[in-house]
């Protein structure tokens, strides 16, 4: 599959009133920060009639997310049931910022990503050291937290990835 991407730079330069940016990331990360002018359907949620409400006399739509990633399996999902002026933003908005362009910046919040991964590590430890000092039975819990990394790498859903975004602090 031959992929359009479009630069940080390029993107710059288009014209925003014939242009669709699509922020493909959670709602809570697009309202902690997003590029001006986006607007945010996440991945888990988008589909070609979403974008075609949206569309309305926009010729060009551009998606991104944070590092490139997610935008990319978006583009992969939409393709095929859309036209050539489908496009990937390298870098996403990881590079967009170190280009120093604006973002519309509300909240410093740690990406669910990285949420998870401390949860889940820390779930990990804990089923250790209580599997060693208290019962060999809490290597369950180890075991369990194991059991969902494996579901979340072949399927791509995260329970507890979910579960930590309906938390508070992920609210704005």
């Amino acid at each position: 599959m031959n992929i359009n991407n479009i630069s940080v730079d390029n993107l710059c330069s288009e014209n925003p009133t014939e242009t669709l940016i699509i922020d493909v990331r959670e709602p809570n990360e697009y309202n902690a920060e997003h590029i001006i002018g986006s607007i945010n359907i996440s991945l888990s949620k988008i589909d070609i009639d979403k974008i075609n409400q949206l569309k309305k006399n926009k010729n060009k739509i551009i998606l991104y997310c944070q590092s490139g990633r997610r935008s990319l399996e978006a583009y992969k999902k939409i393709i095929n049931t859309y036209n050539p002026n489908l496009y990937n933003l390298e870098g996403g908005i990881n590079l967009w910022k170190e280009k120093s362009y604006p973002t519309n910046f509300m909240k410093k919040l740690l990406p669910l990503e990285r949420q998870t991964q401390i949860a889940m590590g820390s779930l990990l430890l804990i089923g250790i050291i209580l599997s060693i000092f208290i019962n060999p039975y809490w290597l369950l819990l180890s075991f369990i937290i194991s059991l969902g990394l494996i579901n979340a790498g072949i399927t791509g859903w995260c329970g507890l990835g979910i579960f930590i975004a309906k938390m508070p602090w992920n609210k704005i």
